[in-house]
């Protein structure tokens, strides 16, 4: 994250300079476009280009949502044909 990048360099410019006074503020330049596919029972299944940064409500809201067959208890998060993780959305926004 850029917090963890932030901190790091933070505490490598204090080991190495010694002294509390040093900030730093890391900032995104370019957010790089991923391709993203959607299947299953969603209103509008396909392939969508998302910025990086994005979650898997930003990708459920671009789909228009699951159909009324469809559920936000599992989906499935995969790369490469494996399963990554499991959402629970319900779980999430309790």
């Amino acid at each position: 994250t850029i917090e963890a990048a932030q901190a790091r360099i933070v505490a490598q410019l204090r080991r190495l300079y010694g002294g509390a006074g040093i900030s730093v503020r890391v900032t995104l330049g370019t957010i790089r476009t991923i391709q993203v596919i959607v299947t299953g029972e969603v209103v509008r299944p396909g392939s969508y280009s998302v910025p990086s940064l994005a979650t898997a409500f930003n990708v459920i809201y671009l789909s228009g949502g699951p159909t009324p067959n469809g559920s936000l208890r599992r989906i499935q998060l995969r790369r490469d044909n494996q399963i990554i993780r499991t959402i629970d959305l319900y779980d999430f926004l309790l």
